[in-house]
């Protein structure tokens, strides 16, 4: 099998770097497969770390980035249909049966996982990019809360609470009230910072991101692109440029910072903002209705109690969904008396 288990209070879990490496070059393959761009950033760090393994030793990881990890890849194969890939199963049970001996929660957190997607199948759906959203019924809203209520009754200690949650299987939109209406629109969301000392922290973590983009951008046009001698070191003065006027502005802005000069610093990423599916719907609420708009999740599946609005009996819309054929795509039909449509 090519793993060894270690059950203990102070570890994890601990696996052969061999195996690990076998399984995230498997991943990978999927990911660059099936064109997944919603990575989470934590199993992003975990594949980066693998691709620098040996082929002997041992990796132990913590309690704590065990629980992580479990919840991050059970939603992850499970959101993308890779949990049956053997590599990925032997890595899930590895993972999953670890958990089971020291946490009532982390073993009741896998087997929900199961449940939902098993309880969600028959149910329809649709998806957004990578975002897909069920919508289930009153009987599948109240197994969902039941699973929800157990499974914050069993979590008891701080590293549970910050990493077995119910949103890390699924994104229940509305447990408390059905929704009889629904859109989804293509938002940007942007950064926005302006408070000293949030600049103060995330100004060198902005800075290292632009710094390794670039350098991620170049490599990767190096990498797919045979250039000349003459051409190369053109694109490799370039991106120097681009890195040492980027130092240069980062610099000025931290001695600024560091001498409590006059200067107003904000982190905005308008310009470069993604466009996220946010789904607006309408809640009924005994006589009165309520709007929400929230962000679909990528990461994990997103639900919705819903049950539309019936439509009147003369309405014109009702009278062909209920009494007319469906020939194909927009188009329904009704056979005439003594006509042949």
């Amino acid at each position: 099998m090519g793993t060894k288990k270690e059950n203990s209070r102070k570890k994890g879990f601990s696996v052969e770097k061999k195996f690990i490496k076998n399984v995230i070059a498997v991943l990978q393959k999927e990911i660059n497969a099936k064109e997944i761009k919603s990575v989470p950033k934590d199993i992003s760090n975990f594949i980066k770390e693998a691709q620098t393994f040996d082929d002997e030793g041992i990796k132990n990881y913590s309690i704590e980035r065990t629980l992580k990890l479990k919840g991050l890849f059970l939603s992850f194969v499970s959101l993308h249909d890779l949990k049956d890939i053997p590599e990925i199963k032997e890595f899930m049970d590895l993972i999953q049966n670890t958990q089971k001996t020291y946490s009532t929660a982390t073993a009741y957190f896998s087997n929900t996982f199961n449940e939902i997607y098993t309880l969600l199948e028959p149910y329809p759906f649709r998806e957004f990019g990578e975002a897909k959203i069920y919508f289930v019924d009153e009987n599948a809203r109240n197994i969902l809360n039941k699973h929800k209520n157990i499974l914050e009754g069993l979590i008891s200690s701080t590293i549970e609470k910050r990493n077995i949650k119910f949103n890390k299987i699924v994104n229940f939109l509305n447990p408390e009230h059905i929704a009889i209406f629904y859109s989804v629109k293509y938002v940007s969301k942007y950064q926005y910072i302006s408070k000293q000392e949030s600049i103060e922290k995330y100004l060198p973590v902005h800075y290292e991101v632009m710094k390794n983009k670039i350098n991620k951008e170049f490599k990767e046009l190096f990498k797919t692109h045979k250039f000349d001698v003459t051409n190369k070191r053109m694109l490799e003065d370039k991106r120097d440029a681009q890195l040492k006027t980027m130092q240069e502005e980062y610099n000025y802005l931290t001695r600024c910072i560091e001498e409590d000069a006059v200067i107003d610093i904000k982190i905005l990423s308008y310009e470069h903002a993604p466009m996220y599916p946010e789904i607006n719907f309408r809640e009924s609420i005994e006589e009165k209705t309520r709007t929400k708009n929230i962000h679909l999740r990528s990461e994990v599946i997103n639900v919705l109690w819903y049950k539309p609005v019936q439509l009147k009996s003369n309405n014109t819309v009702a009278d062909i969904l209920k009494n007319y054929n469906h020939a194909f795509g927009d188009v329904y039909y009704l056979q005439k008396d003594g006509k042949n449509g």
